[in-house]
C-alpha cells in the first residue's frame, strides 16, 4: 500500500508519482482461493493463445479440474495446501491442468487428480515423488483401455493380499476393471505401453498356471482348482493370459502408480502405493 504520494512534474504531458510510504502486507499460509488464482494465473499465461472460443473451452477445462483437486484435497488432507508452495508441485498443477485442457475427459482427469493428490501430501520421499511426476506425464498418453490393462496385470500378477480372500472376491475384482473380452491380441497395444514407460516386454514368461498357483495360499476356499476352471469368465483372462504379451509382461514403478490409481478409481479398493514404490 502506498501513502504519503508526493508528485513531480518532469516535463510536458508527464506525471511521476514518488511514494515515500510503502507498506508490504505478508501472509503466513494459502488458503485454496489463493492457490486457485495463482494456479489459474501461471495456466493462462503459459497456455497458448488459440482464440477466443477455443480460450473459453480450455479455461473451462482448467478450472474444472483445478476445483477437483482443491475440493478433495480439501477432503482429505487439507493442511496439505501449504505444500503447493513447492515449485514441484506448482509445476505438476500446471501439468494436470494443461492435459485435462487438451483431452478434456473425465476419466483421465479422475487418475491425474488422484495422483496429484498424491504428490501434494507427498514431501519426503523423494523416489516417490519422481515416479508420480512421471505417471503425471504419462498419463495423458494412454488410453483408458490400456490403463485397465495395466491395473489388469497388476492385480493378477502383483498384489499380494493380507489376509485371505474368497477367490469369488478376485475375479470379481478384475471383472470390475476389465472385462476379459475387452484385453486386446495385437502386439502394438502392449508396445505402446512398453514405449510410453509403463512396462517392459522379455523373452520369458511367467504363465497364468505359475501365477496361479502362487496365489492359491491367499485364497479361503476348500477346492480352488475347479473353482478356476469353471468360474465365470475367468478361463477367458487365462487364455489371454498365456497367448498374448501379457505374459512377457513386467510394470515399471510408473506403471505401477497409475495401475494402482485406477484400481481405486473403479473399484474403491485404495492401496499403498510405497509398498511397491521404494528406494
Amino acid at each position: 500500500m502506498m501513502g504519503d504520494k508526493k508528485e513531480i512534474n518532469s516535463g510536458d504531458h508527464s506525471t511521476n508519482i514518488q511514494g515515500n510510504k510503502v507498506t508490504v502486507n505478508q501472509q503466513s499460509g494459502l488458503d485454496y482461493l489463493q492457490v486457485r488464482q495463482v494456479a489459474m494465473d501461471v495456466f493462462k499465461s503459459n497456455f497458448y493463445d488459440l482464440g477466443d472460443k477455443v480460450e473459453k473451452l480450455v479455461n473451462d477445462r482448467a478450472e474444472e479440474v483445478l476445483n477437483k483437486y482443491l475440493t478433495k484435497l480439501e477432503e482429505e488432507s487439507p493442511e496439505a495446501v501449504e505444500n503447493t508452495v513447492d515449485p514441484d508441485v506448482r509445476y505438476a498443477i500446471y501439468e494436470v491442468q494443461k492435459s485435462h485442457a487438451r483431452r478434456g475427459e473425465n476419466d483421465i482427469s479422475d487418475l491425474l487428480v488422484d495422483i496429484l493428490i498424491q504428490r501434494t501430501t507427498n514431501q519426503n520421499e523423494s523416489f516417490v515423488k519422481l515416479v508420480l511426476n512421471e505417471a503425471l506425464e504419462i498419463i495423458p498418453k494412454l488410453t483408458i483401455k490400456q490403463i485397465d490393462v495395466l491395473s489388469f496385470i497388476f492385480m493378477f500378477r502383483y498384489l499380494v493380499f493380507v489376509r485371505p480372500i474368497s477367490f469369488a472376491a478376485f475375479y470379481n475384482t478384475i471383472n470390475e476393471i476389465i472385462k476379459s473380452e475387452e484385453i486386446p491380441n495385437n502386439e502394438i497395444f502392449y508396445q505402446h505401453l512398453q514405449y510410453s514407460g509403463c512396462l517392459s516386454i522379455s523373452i520369458g514368461s511367467a504363465t497364468s498356471k505359475t501365477i496361479m498357483e502362487n496365489r492359491e495360499s491367499h485364497f479361503i476356499d476348500d477346492d480352488i482348482k475347479p473353482t478356476i476352471s469353471s468360474y465365470g469368465n475367468f478361463p477367458i483372462y487365462l487364455h489371454k493370459w498365456d497367448n498374448t504379451k501379457l505374459c512377457n509382461s513386467s510394470l515399471t514403478s510408473v506403471g505401477i502408480a497409475i495401475a494402482i490409481s485406477n484400481i481405486k478409481r473403479k473399484t474403491g479398493l485404495d492401496l499403498d502405493l510405497r509398498m511397491w514404490v521404494h528406494e
